[in-house]
């Protein structure tokens, strides 16, 4: 299903949704937001202004349109995105419960507070690369932002990333005709529209490491990157991250990157020192009747009081 919110003939939001039949282990009828492996934030797309109708209207909608459903179950919502404020300020206001089921935070890199890397890391990056042009010849760096050159990279960025070992455990974009097509059609629909971007390194003609970044209203996301395992002595990632960190806060950007990294992951987590929060939440549905059931069957960490 997909949920639209429209005013005047105009799509102000949008949420794909699912019906389940179990919140949990618990077995209650639900909706929730659809979710997928390589989808790494989960707040509708909403214009900005239009927050407050568009979860209104949702609620209301889902409250009319489906009798059985208890809850409307969100996960990967950004919790200084203001449309998740948004959903908070309604649900408050309508005395909504609404519980938080999970928080997390991964890697943020914001421009106006830029990472200070440590004089022992900047030490091993510029041996990195002294050693990397030594061996193997100047490195270059690029940014691509035209839909030809981001066009022209996808093969060869799929490739890499099945060279290593996400395609040895079946887990490259590539190792799945579905998650191809997926990362393709992102890239190829984002690069028409002026709202993806991949960096490159390479030696010689060589790529060594690609990422892809896609640029969302007032902040951009990390999408996906791949690297030459066989040259892993030079860390060609980390080198291509530490090039675009610092490319990114000269451009004089005020657009923070999520890295949608998983918590902790490296070297993203070391070299950017800010976070970005995320919350999977559920939100009750229905009249008074609905919503008492939810909140005492199913409990949780209440998002306010």
């Amino acid at each position: 299903h997909f949920l639209l919110a429209e005013r005047d003939g105009r799509i102000e939001g949008v949420l794909p949704l699912v019906r389940a039949s179990r919140i949990g282990r618990v077995a209650l009828p639900s909706w929730h937001g659809w979710s997928h492996p390589n989808r790494f934030v989960g707040t509708p797309l909403v214009l900005a202004g239009a927050a407050l109708p568009f979860w209104r209207g949702l609620l209301a909608g889902l409250t009319h349109a489906s009798p059985r459903e208890l809850a409307l179950c969100l996960s990967d919502l950004a919790l200084d995105d203001p449309v998740t404020q948004a959903l908070f300020e309604v649900c408050a206001a309508d005395g909504r419960t609404m519980a938080l089921d999970r928080r997390c935070a991964r890697a943020l890199l914001r421009p106006d507070d830029p990472p200070l890397v440590g004089a022992k890391q900047r030490r091993r990056i510029d041996s990195l690369l002294r050693k990397l042009a030594r061996d193997l010849g100047p490195p270059k760096f690029r940014l691509i932002r035209d839909a030809e050159g981001i066009s022209a990279r996808i093969a060869p960025f799929l490739e890499l990333e099945k060279s290593g070992w996400k395609g040895a455990g079946g887990s490259a974009l590539a190792c799945s005709e579905g998650n191809r097509s997926l990362f393709a059609a992102i890239v190829e629909a984002g690069a028409e529209r002026g709202c993806c971007e991949m960096a490159e390194l390479s030696v010689g003609g060589r790529v060594l490491a690609l990422s892809t970044q896609l640029l969302g209203n007032g902040r951009q996301y990390g999408f996906k990157m791949a690297y030459d395992e066989s040259c892993g002595t030079y860390a060609p990632g980390l080198l291509l991250l530490d090039w675009l960190t610092r490319e990114h806060v000269a451009s004089g950007s005020s657009h923070p990157i999520d890295s949608c990294a998983a918590p902790d992951q490296m070297p993203v987590s070391r070299l950017w020192h800010h976070r970005c929060e995320l919350i999977d939440c559920r939100v009750a549905v229905g009249g008074s009747l609905r919503r008492g059931m939810m909140r005492t069957l199913l409990g949780g960490e209440l998002a306010y009081t």
